[in-house]
């Protein structure tokens, strides 16, 4: 991955990790997984952190903005994790261009993206709940 196109690619990854080549599908032992902040948009990433929580071959690995980890140990934690994932769950963030999108594919992992219309009340619909059942191992 060229990390020129994109000023997320290895924010927190190592070059070495994003040119290694990614797990197939089959390899990987989690199904979903979600890495951020927690206080970036609470009302939609509490109850997804809340769901993979109870899924049993799904993780979370969140902060707080207010002390988020150091870069390196953050890598050493999110690298064997999207390395381990089939999907990785990207929920609205304060841009577009999302460093976890970049990091997801640059490891492997599909990201799934979801947003919701700007004022429009609406809430997670998916029970995120039921997850570990969807599994397919």
């Amino acid at each position: 991955m060229d990390r020129m196109i994109s000023l997320h690619s290895s924010w927190h990854l190592a070059p070495a990790e994003i040119d290694a080549n990614p797990a197939p599908p089959e390899r990987r032992d989690l199904l979903a997984v979600f890495t951020g902040s927690s206080d970036t948009k609470p009302h939609l990433r509490m109850p997804l952190v809340t769901g993979l929580g109870l899924c049993g071959d799904c993780e979370a690995l969140y902060w707080s903005r207010a002390s988020p980890p150091h870069r390196a140990l953050l890598g050493q934690a999110l690298t064997p994790l999207l390395r381990r994932a089939k999907f990785s769950i990207v929920p609205p963030g304060d841009a577009l261009d999302r460093a976890s999108r970049d990091q997801s594919i640059g490891m492997g992992a599909v990201p799934v993206w979801f947003d919701v219309a700007p004022g429009s009340g609406t809430k997670i619909q998916h029970s995120f709940f039921r997850l570990g059942s969807h599994s397919a191992h």
